[in-house]
């Protein structure tokens, strides 16, 4: 019994850190570029951090995800290195060329 319950304790510590990751994000605290290597985002879904940002909907994600030919439905932690830098990367440009339109 204790054991099951210690095991509850850390998957709502892991769930809460992931919708941590998520606010900040959405509040403008994290760029999404860093939390690709922060370990809270581990178990969140690609798909699902690109749609928190601001502005993301699931038809610009989708297109982005294409182009970038990573499958949004890994999760953060699955993703190879060169998977993050390249989402990274483009992301941050897109950022860039958004913020010199305004």
């Amino acid at each position: 019994m204790n054991q099951r319950l210690e095991a509850l304790k850390v998957a709502n510590e892991v769930r809460f850190a992931a919708a941590d990751v998520k606010r900040e994000i959405r509040d403008g605290r994290l760029r999404l570029a860093d939390a690709l290597w922060d370990e809270r985002a581990d178990p969140i879904v690609l798909r699902d951090l690109l749609l928190v940002q601001v502005g993301e909907g699931p038809w610009r994600v989708d297109t982005f995800l294409n182009r970038v030919e990573v499958n949004g439905f890994k999760r953060v932690g699955d993703l190879t290195e060169r998977q993050k830098s390249v989402v990274a990367d483009l992301t941050e440009r897109q950022r860039s060329v958004v913020a010199d339109a305004a």
